[in-house]
């Protein structure tokens, strides 16, 4: 059983104060979505690929006179911005590990 987490500067035993409980789950839950995420390796870099794809980041959300697939994939859209804020990472930057997980593809060994 692996040991629960614990933000830096609280004992594993330590109460968390209720008015800090929030901004504590939310700094785990980041150092999370960075572990898992934040490096550039390859199996990250394909993981935000496919959901870039899936959420609609580049190929937009609107489909003319279907309102609910448009906010349907508005939601998906969503979902993902919250992905790359917890990874502090806007859409140049995400494009750019695009760009360099493709040119890595083309390396000859």
């Amino acid at each position: 059983m692996s040991a629960p987490d614990v933000p830096y500067g609280f004992e594993p035993d330590e109460q968390i104060p209720k008015d800090q409980a929030a901004e504590v789950e939310r700094d785990l839950l980041q150092s999370a979505f960075l572990t898992t995420l934040g490096s550039d390796s390859p199996a990250a870099n394909r993981v935000l690929k496919y959901l870039a794809g899936y959420c609609r980041q580049v190929s937009g959300t609107f489909v003319a006179g279907q309102p609910d697939t448009s906010a349907f994939y508005e939601g998906r859209r969503d979902v993902f911005l919250k992905i790359l804020q917890f990874l502090e990472m806007d859409d140049r930057e995400l494009l750019a590990r695009a760009r360099n997980e493709a040119l890595k593809g083309r390396e000859v060994m």
